[in-house]
Formats: structure tokens, C-alpha cells, sequence
């Protein structure tokens, strides 16, 4: 995803529990625990980050098998530095919490999108991006059959906020906002303090009003494991943070150090992509756009390079790629005197190397990955080690980048002490 693929060329089944709230519930079920939560009387009020806004059952294809899931709202900070309201999932497992409640892995997903339809909690199967979520919610089924809570933040501008077509996840052909020329993207994509606050303060949120334990466990994939680096490096992350699990993590900078030292700039990355990772270029971008209004589009694309952003804003990652023609580069979507500086500028500030994660860190790339390129990975590995950070790196043998996930489960379990 992101500058890593640039610079290569980046289901709960279980019947609805009553929903939170409900005092009537006295048993010592998991919904039970989470009745009746919400620690301070009246309306929560976004203007204070990691506070549960609405909270109801559903069965989603994006969550784990088993269990109770919840789509919530939370209060969180944007990009802007502003209170904002974001979306998620919770899912508990079956049965009684043990004695202070079910510990908490933090799931910080890959690659969607920035419209508002590309939200995870807002899937429904047929949907965009259901090969990945559908594969991972297997994956987190094995948190919660271990006894863990599992947490998804969809984040900022994205299953809120998104203009048309929020809320509903569906196909191309439902009605559902994509094709809509009035809707913008919404996402702000790989802007570290919005994704730090999407995570922190779902993990705070979920853990007051669910009554959860206070340690949890950070792990994202791609897009997600950028956005679980960026929380374990905020000033303040949510209280228990145990440790850390980055898996082929995306990261922002428009020329890696690798491609800094070739003497290539931005245009020159950005212009040679092709192919299926093409599709990041609008999504990099529009998310670069929404975060810092100041920065100008019209300074670096060209027409074509400016109606891909906006398709962006209802066409999700995999639909972005159908989009594409495979003739299509970088170069094509480029103006001729393209002035790249601020928003490389932008990005450069985000890069996984200027942050600095509390607690351990395990960082995970699969060896046959196209879409993130190893060398990055281990270079921010490297940037990390020598700021002193406590960070391990491991290769995924003949893994590719959606195989990581499961295919680096006795390595993640090895690092957090999971059995």
C-alpha cells in the first residue's frame, strides 16, 4: 500500500444480545457485562474523546464467528485536531468474562478506502472489499475463541461522516452512493494523529462501556499496520497497551530512502506505478487532501489524475483496481510541471520512522508481498531500532501480503504470549 507498492513501480452468527444499556440483563453473560455501561449518566458528548455515542447489535461478516458484535460510534479527535465521531465494531466472546473482564486485541484493518461505504462495520457479503474483511474476520475468530475482545475502528470519514452512501456496505448495483458525482472523500487515510486517536480511543471507549480488562493488544495489517504503529507512538495511548504487532505495514513517504538514494524524486515514483497497486495512488492521495485542506490538488494531477481522486470518495480499494486500465501509470494521472513538494511535505511528516511506539514491537512482512515492498519494512524496522525503540522484525516465508495475516499467527502468538 501507499509509498511501499509507489516505490516498487502500496462474522458474528450468534442471535442479537439485548444492546447495551439494557439493566434489565443481570446475568453474567458477556452481554450481560456489557449492560448499563455507560459510566456517567445523561447523552456522552463527542467534545470528549473515548466515550461510546450508540452502540447496536449486528451480525457482520466483518467480525469473528461467535460471540455478540456491536456496531458503535465513539467520540474521537480528527485529523483537524477537532472532536469527531467514528465508527466500529466490538465483539465479545460467548460466555462469562473472567474476573475483570475480557482482555482486548486491537484490529487495525488494511486498505479500503476513503469513502464512506468502505467502512468494515458497514460490509454486507456481495460488498466491496469482502475477500479481505471475510478473510480476516476468520483470522480474528481466533481472538475471541481465545477469549479476547475483539475491537475494529472503521476510521476518520469512514462508516460515518462519509456522505452518500453511509452505512450501507453493499454492491455496486444497490443504490448505495457509488457513482454519486456530489460525494468526496471523506477518508483521511494515512494521517497518523487521526489513525493514533481511531484506535486509542475505541480501545478506551469499548473498555469503559463493555467493562473490558485494562491490557490490550495492537495489531493492524497494511493501511492497519501503520495506524497500530502510529497509536503505540501517541503521546498518551489507551491505558494496558501490551505490545504492539505491525503486519506488512504500510507507510507514507512518496520516496522511501532506497529510492531517495537512486536519485528519484516523486514524480518519478509516483509516475512509474502500474498495475493493481495503481489503485493506491487515489486513495493515497484524496486521504493526503482531506486531512490538509491547504494542500492543492490541482498543483500535481492532471485532469484524469483529479477524476480519479474523486471516484475515490464512493469506489472502494478493489473496485479502484477494476477501475484502472492496465495500461494506465502514474505518469498518466501527473500534470507536466507537477509541484509535488508539500504534499510530500505532508506525507514525510506521517512516516512510520519519525514515530516512536511505546512497548514492544513486532513487525511482519511475507516474502512473495507485491504490494508492500520488504525493503521498507525493514528499513522502518531499522529507523525504529536505532531511535531506540524496542522492535523485532521477522520475514513470513512464501508469504504474500494477504497471506501475512494468517500465515504469521505462531510468530504474533510467539511475540504476545498466546497459546
Amino acid at each position: 500500500m501507499c509509498a511501499l507498492t509507489l516505490a516498487t513501480a502500496a462474522c458474528s452468527s450468534a442471535p442479537d444480545p439485548a444492546p447495551p444499556g439494557d439493566t434489565a440483563t443481570t446475568s453474567g453473560s458477556a452481554e450481560a457485562r456489557a449492560t448499563g455501561a455507560a459510566s456517567t449518566p445523561g447523552t456522552p458528548s463527542p467534545d470528549h474523546p473515548g466515550r461510546i455515542l450508540g452502540a447496536d447489535p449486528v451480525t457482520s461478516a466483518a467480525a469473528p464467528a461467535g460471540g455478540h458484535t456491536w456496531r458503535v460510534t465513539y467520540s474521537a479527535t480528527g485529523a483537524a485536531g477537532s472532536p469527531t465521531t467514528m465508527s466500529g465494531l466490538v465483539t465479545l466472546p460467548d460466555g462469562p468474562a473472567p474476573e475483570g473482564g475480557f482482555p482486548v486485541v486491537s484490529w487495525a484493518h488494511g486498505t479500503t478506502g476513503v469513502g464512506g461505504r468502505c467502512a468494515p462495520s458497514v460490509y454486507r457479503p456481495g460488498g466491496p472489499n469482502g475477500d479481505a474483511l471475510e478473510m480476516v474476520a476468520g483470522y480474528l475468530t481466533r481472538w475471541t475463541d481465545r477469549g479476547y475482545a475483539v475491537v475494529q475502528p472503521d476510521f476518520e470519514g469512514l462508516g460515518v461522516g462519509g456522505g452518500e452512501g453511509d452505512g450501507d456496505g453493499g454492491g455496486r448495483d444497490e443504490g448505495d452512493g457509488r457513482g454519486d458525482d456530489a460525494a468526496r472523500p471523506t477518508g483521511t487515510y494515512l494521517d497518523r494523529g487521526s489513525l493514533a486517536s481511531s484506535v486509542n480511543d475505541l480501545v478506551t471507549a469499548a473498555t469503559d462501556h463493555f467493562h473490558l480488562a485494562g491490557r490490550w493488544e495492537n495489531i493492524g495489517w497494511s493501511q492497519g499496520g501503520f495506524a497500530a504503529l502510529a497509536a503505540a507512538s501517541a503521546d498518551r495511548p489507551a491505558p494496558g497497551l501490551d505490545r504492539t504487532v505491525a503486519v506488512a505495514p504500510g507507510d507514507s513517504a512518496l520516496v522511501p530512502p532506497r529510492a531517495e538514494q537512486a536519485g528519484l524524486g516523486a514524480a518519478d515514483v509516483l509516475g512509474a506505478v502500474t498495475g493493481s497497486n495503481l489503485a493506491f495512488f487515489p486513495v493515497m492521495l484524496a486521504g493526503a487532501l482531506t486531512a490538509d485542506p491547504a494542500l492543492d490538488g490541482d498543483a500535481f494531477l492532471n485532469d484524469a489524475g483529479r477524476d480519479l481522486v474523486a471516484t475515490a470518495a464512493h469506489d472502494c480499494i478493489d473496485e479502484l483496481r477494476d477501475d484502472i486500465p492496465d495500461t494506465t501509470t502514474g505518469a498518466d494521472l501527473l500534470a507536466p510541471d507537477a509541484d509535488l513538494t508539500a504534499v510530500t511535505d505532508y506525507l514525510d511528516r506521517q512516516q512510520i520512522a519519525r514515530m516512536r511506539p511505546h512497548g514492544p514491537v513486532l513487525m511482519l512482512h511475507g516474502t512473495d508481498d507485491t504490494t508492500v515492498q520488504g525493503d521498507n519494512v525493514t528499513d522502518a524496522a531499522a529507523a525504529l531500532r536505532d531511535a531506540g525503540v524496542d522492535v523485532r522484525y521477522e520475514d513470513v516465508p512464501g508469504a504474500d501480503h494477504r497471506q501475512s495475516v494468517d500465515a504469521s499467527w505462531d510468530a504474533q502468538a510467539r511475540f504476545l504470549g498466546v497459546g
